[in-house]
């Protein structure tokens, strides 16, 4: 059974023939699986991809390495270009993605155990 906000927000925009994707990094597909268990799944969900690793971040969503290096793989600015890049990948009315550090490590942020970036886009 899904979560009580996840229930209501599949049933809101299956009212409204929304569909919606995912690219989760930090969360690795938790959000995706979620909505996978509401009564308006097959109605709502596009997709998920789950991109712990950088280099599935280029790779399957083709986020410039340059962005990566610069930023790091769970920045802000990151995150943002996974949601342009979803768009592409997976055809749907709105595009999500996560990314953060759950645990200490992370390129350059290991300070930052616990932040994390959401950003969608809606078409």
């Amino acid at each position: 059974m899904a979560e009580s906000k996840i229930s209501i927000c599949s049933k809101l925009m299956a009212r409204q023939g929304l569909t919606i994707a995912f690219a989760e990094s930090a969360t690795a597909g938790w959000l995706c699986s979620e909505f996978a268990l509401t009564e308006e799944s097959g109605k709502i969900l596009k997709g998920g991809i789950a991109c712990y690793d950088a280099g599935l971040k280029v790779k399957l969503l083709k986020v410039p390495q340059e962005l990566i290096d610069q930023y790091t793989p769970e920045s802000l600015e990151v995150t943002r270009e996974m949601a342009y890049r979803l768009r592409e990948l997976i055809e749907s009315d709105i595009q999500v993605t996560v990314t953060g550090l759950t645990t200490p490590g992370g390129q350059r942020n290991a300070g930052e155990t616990g932040r994390h970036h959401v950003c969608f886009c809606a078409n």
